[in-house]
């Protein structure tokens, strides 16, 4: 069975978490194997916690295939992905459109919700970004622009204004779309530039357009006013962010595991969690240790026997240490002694 192969990066950022270990005092060589597996089925259970909180028919609105256009540059061709994954897109964005959404959704759960509508005024702003800038030119000065979008009127109340919808609009559709209007004209406001590229309000008409109404048509194809009336998205993006953070954390807690389980085939001793690396035995250690550790051993071509040896008194056993000279007479004394046994 092939040893299966962990990329470089991911064992580097594995010691440096170890090496932090180490500076908080623990041991960073030490192989958490049982630990490193209860993270994961910790972690684990934080995300089933979360995802059965989740109302299941937002998790089905989540996970609807969504086919969209991404504004980015350079990129004309169609994507399809989750609902989840561009709403956490949009979210991410200097524009408010996820506040646009949950008020649109807030007129849906008044009954008041009319997507055509909401189309049409879409519709008229992207006319108006186009007219703004076009082929990479500007037509108009920013001022101008803002000029233009006060002059917008969803009912056209005004003779200077310029009627956004032909239908007549309930009061409620005309607070949300005189708002969302408002919303425009600040951002156009303080993210354009008069020397800059201009394209605020485009990218702003874009995002409407590719992201926001197909997401808002998928909800009103869902046709659940029991769905609708609790649906809360920035509560949505709340646990979709909690869940995203614990995914990592268990891709890491994953890969714990398996460095852990790697390095524990390379070491020996197991002392709770703790395990020592191997070191190859020489061949006079490996005899050493087949030898069972007895009194008498076999080294090599040598046996090395452990007997009694001298016993030295301990410093503190009483027995003081002779202190000043000898006398002359125990100086020849032994001297003849030595002589003696020379013959």
């Amino acid at each position: 069975m092939s040893t299966p192969f962990i990329h470089p990066d991911s064992v580097n950022k594995l010691s440096i978490a170890r090496a932090v270990k180490g500076m908080i005092g623990q041991d960073p060589a030490t192989s958490y194997l049982t630990d490193s597996r209860q993270s994961v089925d910790k972690t684990m259970r934080k995300i089933q916690d979360i995802k059965a909180n989740i109302n299941p028919v937002a998790l089905q609105f989540l996970n609807t295939q969504m086919t969209y256009k991404p504004v980015a540059v350079g990129v004309f061709n169609n994507v399809t992905e989750p609902i989840q994954i561009v709403l956490l897109e949009l979210n991410n964005r200097l524009f408010e459109y996820v506040d646009v959404m949950q008020d649109y959704i807030e007129l849906m759960k008044l009954g008041f919700g009319d997507l055509p509508k909401f189309v049409d005024f879409v519709t008229h702003i992207c006319g108006l970004a186009r007219g703004y800038k076009h082929q990479g030119k500007m037509l108009m000065t920013k001022e101008q622009l803002l000029d233009k979008l006060s002059m917008i009127d969803a009912q056209g109340n005004n003779s200077r204004s310029q009627s956004v919808i032909p239908n007549a609009v309930t009061p409620q559709q005309s607070s949300f779309l005189e708002n969302l209007l408002a919303k425009i004209k600040e951002h156009v406001s303080i993210y354009d530039s008069p020397d800059g590229s201009h394209d605020t309000l485009l990218i702003v008409c874009r995002h409407l357009r590719e992201q926001v109404v197909p997401m808002l048509q998928v909800l009103t194809g869902m046709n659940n006013d029991a769905f609708i009336g609790q649906l809360d998205l920035k509560m949505l993006i709340s646990q979709l962010k909690e869940i995203g953070k614990l995914e990592k954390s268990l891709k890491d807690a994953e890969l714990r595991v398996q460095i852990d389980a790697e390095t524990r085939k390379e070491m020996i001793g197991d002392f709770g969690t703790k395990f020592v690396p191997k070191r190859a035995y020489s061949d006079d250690e490996q005899a050493f240790v087949d030898s069972g550790n007895r009194s008498q051993s076999v080294i090599g071509n040598s046996t090395f026997s452990a007997k009694g040896g001298r016993r030295t008194r301990h410093k503190r056993s009483g027995h003081k240490k002779r202190s000043g000279k000898r006398s002359d007479h125990n100086k020849r004394s032994n001297k003849k002694k030595c002589m003696s046994r020379r013959r």
